[in-house]
């Protein structure tokens, strides 16, 4: 938003500075900036001109010039409201986190001293709890997972095809990578990722090559263990980034399968997720009030204003335009890249 504030003063001052020629040296500053910035530093001199009348004084430009920035301002505050919003859903995600980090490291505790001392935990006068006795000549059994394991992640040298029973959907077939679960893939466009609701609900595409994984699919497996989502974007140099979210949860269809947590980030391409946190998903049959799905031909969890990211846009083979997006912290939004996998695995793989 800096940006394109910055480039609006710029152009101005320029075409003040060509009608007036009195600003020296200023023109050659111009030069300094990349192809793109100046091109639309270009753009926007042509649109003050589209603008502006013949013989148009340089007070009716300051003042067209001050309508503009005013303007602009404008859409600044509404951005940094949401992103003051981000940064709330941030504060409230990581005390979760922590929240849920004590109560393990608790209960590890408590069953320590329980088989370090063989003290049994006796009944409270004030709860009525259920007395443990505990035999210390008893053999310790293997702690059991509280999930079993299922699918990929009992595969953890396999890459490629595998079925396995999923519940109430019964058998389906998956993508699976070295143990975790392949969720969504694009690398060239063959593959039409604006959806209705059913076929973004069911899933769609080709296992082996672009494809969705189902929104049903994806809520049975977070629900079943603690996954964790890896996000692997490719630019157009062919770097290679990614963006760790350690507890990945999709919540039910009766809340239109909405991003119910991501746990806390890590990794180097950026965190532009969060501010989708519990962001319902939204089709083009089936809108949000902003109508996001329709203005950006595919199926994502949008926030307000649309959030700053869509790993399901219409797939660009040029960079500088908006697609395949993921906020601005790797590269300036607009962005759209060349590739992107999303993986899910279970937490203690």
């Amino acid at each position: 938003m800096a940006n394109i504030q910055r480039f609006v003063i710029i152009a101005s001052l320029l075409l003040l500075c060509n009608s007036a020629n009195a600003c020296g040296n200023f023109n050659s500053e111009i030069e300094k900036y990349d192809y793109f910035e100046r091109s639309q530093i270009t753009n926007i001199i042509k649109l003050l001109n589209d603008k502006t009348p013949p013989g148009t004084t340089s007070d009716y430009l300051k003042h067209l010039l001050l309508s503009l920035y005013q303007e602009y301002l404008a859409v600044e505050s509404q951005f940094n409201v949401q992103r003051r919003i981000t940064g709330l859903y941030k504060i409230k995600n990581q005390k979760l986190t922590e929240k849920n980090e004590l109560s393990r490291k608790l209960a590890e505790s408590c069953k320590a001293y329980i088989l370090d001392t063989g003290e049994p935990i006796r009944e409270s006068p004030n709860h009525k709890l259920k007395v443990i006795e505990t035999d210390p000549n008893r053999p310790i059994e293997p702690e059991s997972t509280y999930h079993e394991e299922v699918g990929c992640a009992k595969a953890k040298h396999f890459s490629g095809i595998k079925s396995f029973e999923m519940g109430e959907l019964g058998k389906v077939e998956v993508a699976c990578d070295s143990g975790s679960t392949v969720i969504q893939r694009r690398i060239n466009g063959s593959v039409d990722f604006n959806g209705n609701w059913t076929e973004y609900q069911k899933g769609f595409g080709d296992l082996r090559g672009e494809f969705f994984i189902g929104l049903e699919k994806l809520h049975h497996l977070t629900a079943s263990n603690h996954y964790e989502l890896e996000i692997e974007l490719e630019d157009y140099a062919g770097e290679k980034r990614l963006a760790i979210y350690d507890h990945f949860v999709v919540g039910p269809k009766e809340s239109f399968y909405d991003l119910e947590n991501l746990g806390m980030y890590s990794g180097d391409a950026g965190d532009a997720l969060t501010n989708n946190l519990y962001a319902s998903f939204f089709t083009f049959d089936r809108d949000n009030a902003e109508k996001c799905a329709e203005q950006q031909l595919a199926g994502w969890w949008y926030s307000t204003l649309c959030g700053s990211c869509n790993l399901n846009g219409i797939y660009n083979y040029t960079e500088d335009i908006d697609g395949i997006t993921w906020g601005d912290e790797w590269h300036d939004f607009p962005y759209s890249y060349k590739s992107v996998v999303m993986r899910i695995r279970p937490k203690n793989l």
